[in-house]
């Protein structure tokens, strides 16, 4: 599947290490060699207001972030389909998976708050759950990017 020219979903390059054999999702790819800095797009959803909120929330699409407070508040995807599975049409940047052990993330993401900047159809301090995904190094096209999802991720 091709959402923008620049990135690509596809099956996951990620293998489980008991097994080794691929495991059985999606993941974002870069379509062209991408420099640092690139803005990807928006991780949507809504927060979550602690670990035991996140814990009841499907982990694998939950990110953790700090908030500006010197808290930590979790985010993830609303929108599902009928059999409960995050789409990649409409959330794109889910696809973007945790890096393998020892690997560096290629990704990198900026929490937003309020819609300020963002959002220009709302009021400036309308609260909204939304990260900003970057990438925080140069990638080559075809490579797979990894975000951390933070020390919640199973």
């Amino acid at each position: 599947m091709v959402f923008r020219p620049f990135l690509a979903v596809a099956p996951t390059l990620l293998t489980d290490s008991r097994t080794g054999k691929r495991l059985p999702f999606r993941g974002l790819y870069a379509g062209h060699p991408l420099p640092a800095g690139a803005f990807l797009g928006f991780y949507n959803g809504e927060w979550l207001e602690d670990a035991d909120g996140h814990r009841s929330a499907d982990p694998s699409y939950t990110m953790e972030v700090s908030t500006p407070g010197g808290g930590v508040a979790h985010i993830t995807p609303t929108t599902r389909d009928l059999k409960g599975r995050i789409c990649a049409a409409t959330h794109m940047m889910a696809m973007c998976n945790e890096p393998p052990a020892g690997t560096e993330a290629s990704v990198c993401f900026v929490p937003l708050f309020r819609a300020g900047g963002v959002v220009p159809l709302l009021p400036k301090k309308a609260s909204i759950a939304a990260l900003a995904l970057y990438t925080c190094r140069a990638v080559k096209a075809g490579d797979e990017l990894y975000v951390h999802y933070g020390k919640d991720y199973p």
